[in-house]
């Protein structure tokens, strides 16, 4: 629930915008060994969640003030998750036996504040430079399983300068520093059944924070499109990983300082210009590196998750009065996961396919028909287990899945009134 209300005050205008949200979750997971019909073994997992955010920001913007654009504000945000989580292993005889993890009974408590002011004039017909500089604080508490309490203060200045110019031409260049915000359920301990394996939660968890350098070039393209060219550089503290707790589990956690490297360009464009009448082509690829001292092996690796070295993808589309069709495509390298006692990896076995179909009998009206995965991709997923971890000189155990996909064909029906 959330509302906002603006008014006029010296010159400028007041706003003032709440937000309350609450979000109640009850899972239950189980894996069951079964011989006959019988159940010789297993797993069960129970969560119950409650996560509650009170925030409130009122700013202050004034169009001219001194000759710069200004803007005061100040945030209050409140949150608060209420987790308990219960494992049991099932033994032969169909018995029920709960497992204790480190953190799996816990409150997390976070008051976060946040006061700024925004500038910014222009420099000349074509330059402009903008200015912030914004204080945080984060009270954070977790009670529980674990009792924890820290206070954290960031000062976090913004620069960015922007250029236009005659032809279309469009550069701009940002530098600033950033602080994450953090997941609470990386505080709590769970198990993944499918996978065989506990996360253990870490109270003493930190937000990373990173310095970042952004610079961008875009033009016009083939008249009304647009190509883009972005690239960036982060040197990034404290980068959140997965770390080895006291307890021997596999956790949320901080690393040292690691760097992110990347450059990105982005087509969009009608082709009506290359003869090919109502099509329209749009299109993206990065490329980029991550590097950070890994604390088992001792050697520089890449970021855990979602960072492949490069990734592509683009659709073709054509509009033909009431129908449209066309085609995209979407190809990345490998993802890689790093946990204490294991490298998980995630790819596909050939770039993924999509075709679509659209009739609009009216402005109001799309009924669409898509056909996915059309190259049949399968997605695979290679794990090396280390005993007792990577420490160890090479992996004990090679997993390989395999998970067949097929093609798929939905029908949709979108209607506005």
């Amino acid at each position: 629930l959330g509302g906002d209300v603006t008014r006029p005050l010296a010159g400028g205008a007041i706003k003032f915008v709440t937000l309350a949200n609450r979000r109640e979750r009850e899972t239950f997971d189980a894996s069951f060994n079964r011989v006959n019909g019988a159940t010789i073994g297993g797993f069960e997992q129970r969560v119950s969640a409650r996560y509650d955010e009170l925030l409130g920001r009122l700013s202050w913007t004034r169009a001219k003030l001194l000759g710069v654009s200004f803007e005061l504000g100040s945030e209050v945000a409140y949150n608060r998750l209420e987790n308990a989580t219960q494992l049991f292993v099932i033994d032969s005889g169909g018995a029920r036996t709960q497992i204790d993890l480190p953190i799996d009974q816990a409150i997390v408590d976070e008051l976060r504040t946040e006061t700024y002011v925004n500038a910014g004039r222009a420099l000349g017909k074509t330059l402009r430079l903008d200015a912030s500089l914004a204080f945080e604080t984060s009270k954070l508490t977790v009670s529980g399983d674990a009792s924890q309490q820290r206070v954290l203060r960031f000062l976090k200045p913004s620069v960015t300068l922007d250029w236009k110019h005659r032809g279309g031409w469009h550069a701009q260049v940002v530098a600033r520093r950033k602080v994450a915000q953090l997941d609470f359920f990386d505080f709590i301990s769970n198990a993944e059944l499918s996978t065989s394996r506990v996360n253990g939660g870490n109270a003493d968890l930190q937000p990373q924070r990173s310095w970042e350098l952004r610079g961008t070039l875009e033009h016009p393209l083939l008249g009304k499109g647009q190509a883009k060219l972005e690239a960036g550089y982060d040197r990034v503290q404290m980068l959140q990983d997965r770390v080895l707790t006291a307890e021997g589990f596999d956790a949320p956690g901080n690393l040292g300082t690691g760097t992110r490297q990347f450059v990105s360009l982005t087509l969009d464009a009608p082709l009506d210009a290359l003869g090919l009448k109502n099509f329209h082509l749009r299109s993206e690829g990065t490329l980029q590196k991550t590097r950070v001292r890994d604390p088992l092996s001792g050697q520089v690796r890449g970021w855990s998750g979602e960072w492949p070295e490069w990734r592509w993808n683009a659709e073709l589309r054509r509009d033909a009065g009431k129908w449209a069709y066309g085609a995209s495509i979407f190809d990345s390298d490998r993802t890689t996961f790093f946990r204490t006692d294991e490298i998980d990896t995630q790819f596909n076995s050939k770039p993924f396919v999509t075709a679509f179909a659209e009739y609009r009998p009216d402005p109001k009206t799309t009924v669409r028909l898509d056909v996915e995965n059309l190259l049949q991709t399968a997605g695979q997923r290679e794990r090396l287990f280390f005993t007792p971890d990577r420490t160890a000189p090479s992996p004990t155990v090679r997993e390989l899945r395999d998970r067949n996909s097929y093609v798929m064909v939905s029908a949709s029906l979108r209607r506005g009134f």
